[in-house]
């Protein structure tokens, strides 16, 4: 009950970054592991992309939280066509 409460309270959302009002990059915090093996790290980070419509363009997940900051701005320099630096 604890962490449902947490879930429910908190703000998950690692980086969200609009693109040209064309793309939409969103970073998270999933919360529960999405590694389905019996092996390997916890997997609890997704980063996705949607285009305008809403469409999904692009998804991946992550084992840590630098990493899914990578990960999105990876997506927001392919997605834009602008490179940009990691803070």
């Amino acid at each position: 009950m604890e962490w449902a409460k947490w879930f429910g309270s908190h703000d998950r959302v690692v980086r969200q970054t609009k693109i040209k009002d064309i793309y939409f990059v969103s970073t998270v915090f999933l919360g529960i592991d999405h590694n389905f093996h019996p092996h390997g790290s916890p997997v609890l980070w997704e980063t996705m992309v949607f285009n305008k419509s809403g469409d999904e363009q692009a998804q991946e997940r992550s084992t840590d939280r630098l990493d899914s900051i990578a990960v999105h701005e990876k997506m927001v320099e392919k997605y834009s066509g602008e490179p940009k630096k990691i803070t």
